[in-house]
């Protein structure tokens, strides 16, 4: 009998785990007290169509306010609401930028009450119940040292409906450069393919205060 043996894969080929995927939300973690910048810093894992390893979505940013104090209308506040939206949130953040529930109530952790209400617990898999766009990030400088594979954080439910929403968002973005994503030479070439990391920088405000 011939031996079975793994198919071997172009190294310059983007992967069949990147582009529009199915994903489930596995557990959500509040970092916003790591960064100094940072009004909101969510980090959600998810459980991702045809790997078999978790990737993770950020939600980051500050909030715009007015010389009181109180919170005015932002990018990162129309982001926010959308993937509390999509994820089926219904709370949000008050004019102190507190974070309450529906009915009013404070929230003191946020990813505490959204891991809570998401996550399906240490053994069980999530409801594939969401699409996101996967991608290698292009270098912010010439010189840097790490290529980010990221999930865009406009997410959308799995529906049809959901692909055309998601698909047609992403393409512009896209094509108006607010998602800059990395060439086969950057993968392979300058950058080495070794040095392709899962994740994202310290600050990521930066990198995506401007993608609505």
């Amino acid at each position: 009998m011939a031996l079975f043996k793994p198919e071997a894969k172009d190294s310059s080929s983007s992967g069949d785990w990147l582009g529009y995927k199915q994903m489930g939300i596995h557990s959500v973690t509040d970092k916003t007290d790591n960064y100094e910048w940072a009004d909101l810093y969510l980090a959600f894992e998810m459980k991702i169509e045809g790997s078999q390893y978790p990737r993770t979505m950020y939600l980051a940013g500050s909030f715009d306010k007015e010389l009181d104090g109180t919170l005015k209308e932002s990018s990162f506040l129309k982001r926010m609401y959308h993937v509390f939206d999509i994820i089926g949130f219904d709370g949000g953040v008050n004019a102190k930028g507190q974070f309450e529930d529906a009915d009013g109530n404070i929230i003191n952790n946020i990813g505490e009450v959204l891991n809570d209400k998401l996550s399906p617990g240490p053994i069980d898999d999530p409801e594939m119940n969401l699409l996101g766009y996967i991608y290698r990030e292009a270098p912010k400088q010439p010189n840097q040292a790490q290529i980010y594979t990221k999930i865009h954080h406009y997410i959308q439910r799995n529906t049809n409906e959901g692909m055309a929403f998601i698909k047609d968002r992403i393409e512009y973005l896209k094509k108006n450069n607010f998602i800059k994503e990395a060439s086969p030479d950057q993968v392979n070439g300058v950058m080495g393919a070794d040095k392709v990391q899962t994740g994202t920088p310290n600050n990521v405000e930066g990198s995506v205060v401007n993608q609505l």
